[in-house]
C-alpha cells in the first residue's frame, strides 16, 4: 500500500482514532482542529481529508451540520461533484 498525505480536520474521540491508526500504518498525517493552533491550510494538500467535527442531533432528530458547511466555507474550493458537499 502506497503512502497517503491524510488530512483530518476535528481532534475529538473520532478525529483522534483515525490519526492515530493512519499515523502507525506508516501514513503522513496533518490535522486541523479549532482547540489546536492549526489552521485549515494545513490539509488543503492531503491527498484525501476526514471531516471529524460534531453534528448534533435536534429533538426532531436532524443533524446540526453547522460546522460541516462553515468547513467548507474555510476551504474556498466549491464541490466539484455529488459526492461533495453540497
Amino acid at each position: 500500500m502506497a503512502n497517503m498525505h491524510i488530512g483530518i480536520v476535528g481532534m475529538g474521540t473520532v478525529g483522534s482514532a483515525l490519526a492515530h491508526g493512519f499515523n502507525k500504518v506508516g501514513h503522513k498525517v496533518s490535522v486541523h482542529d479549532k482547540k489546536l493552533a492549526t489552521s485549515i491550510e494545513d490539509i488543503l494538500d492531503a491527498d484525501i481529508a476526514y471531516v471529524c467535527v460534531g453534528t448534533p442531533s435536534a429533538e426532531d432528530g436532524a443533524c446540526d451540520t453547522t460546522a460541516v458547511h462553515g468547513l467548507a466555507t474555510q476551504t474556498r474550493q466549491p464541490p466539484t461533484s455529488p459526492h461533495q458537499l453540497r
